[in-house]
């Protein structure tokens, strides 16, 4: 079995195709003794209140937490960053042992850590998707959107006027140049599937976003037919990435008072508009 690890950032889709690829996963290999499809993000920092519970815990962390307390309260990834590497490859050790495969921001470890842990999917056959968003100008303003709402599970309406900061999103498209140049250098002579938010979700039709999905699940080693009507990828796709309600641009920045600021700023020094 080729175990897979979603490498990206946040805000670029990924939470989309790991639902479809951990759904494959547990398709072909339902007669294993994987406790998870995948594990989504454990390095983040309110990994066990967001996405799991005790179950979860007990297998991923060697920290147990007080279960009788408030979830908010049980010590997390809070600590993990605070650890050397070896306790951080537990996590990334147990979080495989226990699944198929892990979606990894790499926001949530310092770079070194990153570098130490892709090194490490690769000695062992991981499959790696690196995923990234060409349109830096809106990934960054979703981020920042979210990040003033502190909702980061979908994008937040903006149901009152709102001023947004205009030199953090500054720092966060600079940052995220700076990150991208880097694990574009740390993957140049990696084998990985490169893929793009736009490929997904935006530039392509219908059906070359289904083949563009099994194309990822093939690399995988996971066979895809498409004859059937109500083939699992197909229907997947549909369900996951397709039917997925997203809020139109126009309506999100209704609210926002300084958004014509913003996408000036963001033309006149990225070449690219937030609409």
């Amino acid at each position: 079995m080729n175990k897979f690890l979603i490498f990206t950032d946040n805000r670029t889709g990924s939470s989309s195709l790991f639902k479809v690829l951990s759904a494959a996963y547990c398709r072909k290999y339902k007669s294993s003794n994987a406790v998870f499809c995948g594990t989504n993000e454990p390095f983040h920092p309110k990994v066990i209140e967001h996405f799991y519970g005790k179950e979860y815990f007990d297998l991923i962390f060697e920290t147990k937490p007080n279960y009788s307390a408030d979830p908010k309260t049980w010590k997390n990834r809070g600590e993990i960053i605070l650890n050397d590497f070896d306790y951080k490859k537990k996590v990334f050790d147990n979080s495989f042992k226990h699944s198929y495969g892990v979606k990894h921001i790499w926001g949530h470890l310092k770079k070194e850590d990153n570098t130490k842990i892709i090194n490490i999917a690769v000695e062992r056959g991981y499959k790696i998707i690196y995923l990234t968003r060409e349109n830096l100008v809106k990934k960054c303003f979703s981020h920042l959107v979210c990040e003033h709402f502190n909702e980061w599970q979908k994008t937040p309406k903006i149901k009152e006027p709102v001023v947004l900061d205009l030199d953090r999103l500054k720092f966060l498209i600079e940052r995220y140049l700076e990150e991208k140049k880097y694990y574009n250098s740390v993957f140049k002579e990696i084998d990985k599937f490169s893929v793009t938010y736009e490929e997904l979700f935006v530039d392509k039709l219908y059906w070359q976003k289904c083949n563009l999905i099994g194309e990822i699940l093939n690399f995988c080693g996971i066979n895809c037919h498409w004859s059937d009507s109500d083939s699992f990828p197909d229907r997947m796709f549909n369900e996951v990435m397709i039917k997925k309600k997203k809020y139109s641009s126009k309506k999100l920045y209704d609210n926002v008072i300084n958004i014509q600021e913003i996408d000036e700023f963001c033309k006149s020094n990225y070449n690219r508009s937030i609409f």
